[in-house]
């Protein structure tokens, strides 16, 4: 029993005419003698007398009304709500971001949103490196600022971009590249990829294995226990390594022992919304509108 059959036996049991319910229906008259008779062959037995003058409801049909009628109202009046709970905006819209995310760019969108949905509040939350889209998926947030992936994974809807950015290599203001105007990848001896400090796609997003030229950048992966942006940076300003990322993290780390140098045989990144694709609703459309009506930089 299926809801097209239980509309279709309401329905011919308020008009009791084959012909009324068929043109109310906007189907065919034999479909609706169809779907009917295969009801009844699930139900075991008549649920109309039906003669060449009159159709009339059987004491099976009076019961099928009365009890299945009900329950069928129901669930339409349940949708009803389920989708104009779907199309009205939340009253508030938790936005991820990580520490390379949450700069100019995160604010700049905010405050469009805010103007453009000023009965929307706007609640911050920093994710972990390591697993930023977990809380998505949870439902923790509704919308994460993240670097577009082309990979986040099947569930995950990357939408429009907010930002441009260049690729930039931090490093130790006394390091032989750190007067440069810009860098080539391949000048880097070899980077360090943390294997667990952040997803492989994004990884490879950041550093991706090869250049424009399509050469391949000398890339070592390991673990590694660091877990904050704090603790890298630490290794960094010690001279551990070369660190890729965005000209970004430059606005929420600034010291003197620390420079950035653009690197110029790597494609800017574009920073977007993601969200969590069975997740979507009116207020995560309403921040893609007005994401969608920013001009990423050329970068």
């Amino acid at each position: 029993m299926d809801l097209d059959q239980i509309r279709i036996a309401l329905v011919l049991g308020e008009e009791l005419h084959f012909g009324r319910t068929a043109s109310r229906l906007h189907i065919s008259q034999p479909r609706v003698s169809q779907r009917l008779a295969a009801l009844e062959r699930e139900l075991g037995g008549m649920l109309f007398d039906r003669t060449s003058r009159r159709v009339r409801l059987t004491p099976l049909g009076m019961r099928f009304r009365d009890e299945v009628g009900t329950a069928y109202e129901q669930l339409l009046a349940a949708g009803q709500c389920v989708r104009d709970a779907g199309r009205r905006l939340a009253g508030e819209i938790r936005i991820g971001f990580t520490p390379t995310t949450a700069g100019r760019a995160l604010a700049d969108f905010v405050r469009a949103f805010e103007r453009r949905h000023p009965d929307v509040s706007v609640i911050h939350r920093e994710v972990t490196f390591a697993r930023p889209y977990d809380d998505l998926r949870t439902g923790e947030i509704d919308v994460l600022l993240m670097w577009r992936t082309g990979a986040a994974g099947g569930d995950l809807t990357e939408g429009p971009a907010i930002d441009r950015q260049e690729r930039v290599a931090v490093m130790t203001a006394d390091h032989p590249l750190a007067g440069r105007r810009s860098i080539s990848a391949l000048e880097v001896d070899h980077w360090t990829l943390m294997t667990n400090f952040a997803p492989p796609q994004v990884l490879d997003t950041i550093l991706p294995p090869m250049n424009v030229d399509g050469t391949p950048i000398p890339r070592v992966r390991v673990e590694t226990t660091i877990s904050t942006m704090a603790e890298y940076v630490a290794h960094v300003s010690k001279g551990s390594f070369v660190h890729p990322t965005v000209r970004s993290l430059s606005e929420v780390v600034n010291r003197d022992d620390l420079t950035y140098v653009p690197i110029n045989d790597l494609p800017p990144l574009d920073l977007c919304l993601v969200w969590c694709t069975s997740h979507e609703n009116a207020t995560i459309r309403a921040a893609a509108a007005v994401a969608g009506t920013l001009d990423p930089p050329t970068a």
